[in-house]
């Protein structure tokens, strides 16, 4: 039998449905061998049987599950022993080629019982305190371009003149992990993921579909200095902190278009929501930055409306008076001559 994740199986969903159940016994008389059996299929792997071509009989190959929770073994024969051997055979090549910018090559790894679902890259632009312009705003796009997922065609105000530094550009190295047990499709993830930081009190209207996501961990690697940044910007409390908004591009064929990237402070944990309604998270996501843009434009106006009078006003109180119509019953007489 040869161990395999059963992330990398997710593409074999429907020949697994086409299948034959079976269960397994295993004898008590090894039983620390049986116990280790069933920790490392619970983290989340699968058995694969191969059988060798000299035997007989139809079966070519059979997958091996375990239940954590029921404490049975189920064997799955597939009814199209060929496709699926076929399918096999290509997964575990993928595999063995799959070494992208960022991400991890090798065995599947494991963390604090956590199985690691992806690796790549999150990218992100860091704003400085001195910056006009809030985190989270639309129109400034990033290297990347705009983010056209979340963009509404808002009427920006005018962009005042650029600040020496005020945006420097911030990456690293990201790994994805789920619990053992659960499947997360990620083979269709781009090996870059782009972040946009949002104010977290923006963010109030969304709870309920906050609440109905599916929740991830995320780790980064390798630069210290930068990840204490990020924790920094992220754990200002509710008022000040922002969220971090992973969108994924268009090109991407997954089912995932975005994600919300949370830091708790408490546990020193990043964790990731994905929300199950996708388009209706993606629509309010749209709203939340729309009603924040027609906020800002109003501030603007009602600031420059403001320095528009005190200007008027600096202007008069330096100008002479005028002398009142009145004053002319003070003037002495003409005489006559």
């Amino acid at each position: 039998m040869q161990l395999i994740p059963q992330q990398l199986l997710t593409t074999l969903g429907p020949l697994f449905r086409n299948s034959q159940l079976a269960q397994f016994h295993f004898t008590n008389r090894d039983c620390d061998s049986l116990k280790g059996l069933c920790r490392v299929m619970g983290n989340g792997f699968a058995g694969c049987m191969l059988f060798p071509h000299i035997s007989p009989c139809e079966v070519r190959v059979l997958m091996l599950l375990y239940s954590s929770k029921k404490k049975i073994f189920m064997g799955l024969i597939p009814y199209d022993q060929s496709g699926f051997v076929n399918a096999i055979r290509q997964v575990i090549t993928t595999r063995k080629q799959a070494v992208g910018p960022g991400g991890v090559a090798g065995p599947v790894q494991i963390v604090n019982n956590k199985f690691l679902a992806w690796s790549g890259v999150m990218e992100w632009q860091e704003v400085s305190p001195g910056v006009a312009r809030p985190l989270g705003d639309p129109c400034t796009p990033t290297d990347s371009g705009p983010l056209p997922l979340l963009m509404p065609p808002p009427s920006c105000p005018p962009k005042p003149r650029p600040e020496p530094n005020n945006r420097s550009k911030r990456w690293l190295p990201s790994h994805v992990y789920v619990n053992q047990g659960e499947i997360l499709r990620t083979e269709q993830w781009p090996r870059k993921l782009y972040m946009q930081l949002i104010p977290q009190q923006l963010l109030t209207t969304l709870v309920p579909l906050f609440r109905n996501s599916r929740l991830v961990q995320f780790h980064f690697t390798k630069d210290l200095e930068t990840l204490k940044s990020l924790c920094r910007i992220m754990d200002n409390g509710f008022v000040s902190g922002v969220a971090g908004c992973v969108h994924f591009p268009y090109k991407a064929s997954c089912e995932v278009r975005v994600l919300m990237l949370l830091y708790s402070s408490e546990k020193k944990i990043f964790i990731g929501l994905i929300p199950h309604d996708q388009s209706n998270f993606v629509n309010g996501i749209r709203r939340v930055i729309a009603n924040q843009q027609q906020v800002l434009q109003r501030n603007l106006e009602q600031e420059q409306q403001q320095r528009g009078v005190r200007r008027e006003q600096g202007s008069q109180s330096l100008s002479p008076p005028a002398r009142p119509a009145t004053d002319a019953w003070l003037l002495p007489p003409q005489m006559g001559g």
